[in-house]
């Protein structure tokens, strides 16, 4: 008899696929100044879950030890469409940034132009979004000191010195650039008490500082061998250097003037 022998086959056929994954492909936005990312869970449980990738055993190939992480919503895992050619679903981390787990944090290294790329993926109810955190800009601006993230304090995240995502909301602000078509040149080295203003030291004698809130900036020349001496910089801005509010109240470093008269009241 015949009809046996093929649900046998189709049994084989749909055994040998069990295992195979399956995925959900979401295609890519980029960020824009004021996206808020903190959505409220719908239902008891959010869909997404994050999967660490297994050591290999028996005769399964090698897991990629620089991408052991992927993102599922279900059984299903979550494939990013960057572009036409490409899509990824294995991150070198990932990590929720709210309580409701309706938003998480991943990063992938693009081996064609070794650039850091990090993405959001968000549940909006039963929708999945993909955001990069990235803003245009000239390649020539994108190297090694601005290619990362840093934290903000317990506050936000800053991310290639571009962009700061506030943790409480999960909303962005855009930094204000110095130049239009670049990133913020050199290295995140200061923040202000109120974590509102960031100082970043450009060699050999600058100091940029930008309040992400307001927009408002200034640069400051400062002595080059002190920006040089990285052990004793913050010792001497410490020493030589004030956080002073301006007419606006965004906190600002300001150097102090030994030569100026205080009144004191007696």
């Amino acid at each position: 008899m015949k009809f046996p022998y093929v649900i046998f086959v189709a049994l084989f056929f749909l055994s040998c696929n069990t295992h195979q994954e399956v995925f959900k492909t979401v295609n890519l936005r980029l960020v824009k100044e004021n996206d808020s990312f903190d959505e409220p869970l719908k239902g008891d449980k959010s869909p997404l879950s994050i999967y660490k990738a297994e050591a290999a055993t028996g005769n399964e190939p090698a897991k990629d030890a620089e991408f052991p992480f992927s993102v599922k919503i279900g059984d299903t895992t979550i494939a990013i469409q960057i572009d036409e050619q490409k899509k990824i679903h294995q991150f070198r981390s990932a990590k929720f940034l709210n309580d409701e787990e309706t938003c998480l944090l991943v990063d992938f290294k693009d081996a064609g132009d070794q650039q850091q790329k990090f993405y959001l993926i968000i549940a909006r109810g039963t929708a999945i979004e993909a955001v990069e955190l990235d803003r245009p800009a000239e390649a020539s601006s994108k190297n090694s000191n601005n290619n990362n993230m840093d934290r903000i304090g317990s506050v936000a995240f800053l991310i290639n010195n571009d962009i700061v995502l506030r943790k409480r909301d999960l909303k962005v602000f855009f930094l204000k650039r110095q130049r239009e078509e670049q990133r913020l040149p050199g290295y995140f080295v200061l923040q202000s008490p109120d974590r509102r203003t960031l100082i970043f030291q450009q060699p050999p004698n600058k100091l940029y500082q930008v309040n992400y809130l307001s927009g408002t900036a200034n640069t400051i020349t400062v002595d080059p061998d002190q920006m040089a001496n990285s052990e004793a910089f913050h010792t001497w801005i410490r020493t030589d250097f004030s956080w002073k509010k301006d007419k606006s109240g965004d906190t600002f470093l300001k150097e102090n003037n030994n030569d100026e008269i205080i009144e004191m009241k007696l």
